[in-house]
């Protein structure tokens, strides 16, 4: 298809040998732009509704860590710091 910008008003479709003029208004009037969302608003409100009641911080996590930390029972390898380093930058959250 070529549309040729001198003359806005026309367009000139190009169907192999052949050429048609079409005119610009015609194609306005055909070419609609729509748009759809999935999930509707009372969704949306009941699932941030659920996230405000989900603590920011894991308090029973944490403090199962620090207790392995303060008897020396947690360990981890420079492999498995790196990898979630790693991990973390890569994920689309940190961008």
């Amino acid at each position: 298809m070529r549309i040729d910008l001198a003359f806005p008003t026309s367009t000139m479709i190009d169907a192999g040998r052949t050429q048609k003029t079409v005119d610009a208004n015609q194609i306005r009037e055909e070419a609609t732009d729509q748009a759809r969302l999935s999930v509707d608003h009372a969704t949306i409100k009941s699932l941030k509704s659920k996230l405000d009641n989900v603590p920011e911080v894991r308090s029973e996590k944490v403090e199962a860590l620090r207790q392995a930390i303060q008897e020396g029972q947690y360990s981890v390898t420079a492999e498995q710091v790196a990898g979630a380093m790693y991990a973390e930058f890569m994920s689309p959250a940190s961008r």
